[in-house]
């Protein structure tokens, strides 16, 4: 796995990725591994979202493929199911995979401007 952070971020992901590892469960054994799967279901998440949109997709679609993503990603990450107050949000302008407010310790996650927490975000 490949992380690319600017210097000035290092410290803020560091903290944020060890924060994941306590979101999922004690038995992560390394929350790295925990970023880079969210990472990469990000991507699939917000071309998705992007998708549903632009019209390719009808909610019925989105919503079986959410369902299916849903089962792939607790798959990777050997959870039985997601954290409280998960979600993936549907609006390609911003990230896709949050968690809702008051469902994290404040300060651990990157927050969007509507207070949810980002799972899996750019640290570049």
């Amino acid at each position: 796995m490949k992380i690319t952070i600017s210097t000035h971020n290092i410290s803020a992901a560091n903290r944020h990725i060890q924060a994941l590892g306590r979101l999922f469960g004690k038995d992560v054994p390394n929350p790295y591994e925990v970023y880079d799967i969210l990472r990469r279901a990000e991507k699939e998440a917000n071309r998705k979202a992007c998708d549903y949109c632009n019209g390719k997709l009808s909610g019925a679609s989105f919503d079986k493929w959410e369902e299916k993503f849903l089962a792939r990603l607790q798959k990777k990450l050997a959870v039985e199911k997601m954290p409280n107050g998960f979600f993936v949000n549907s609006d390609p302008r911003g990230y896709s995979l949050k968690m809702r407010e008051d469902s994290f310790p404040k300060g651990d996650l990157w927050t969007d401007f509507g207070g949810y927490g980002i799972l899996a975000p750019d640290f570049s």
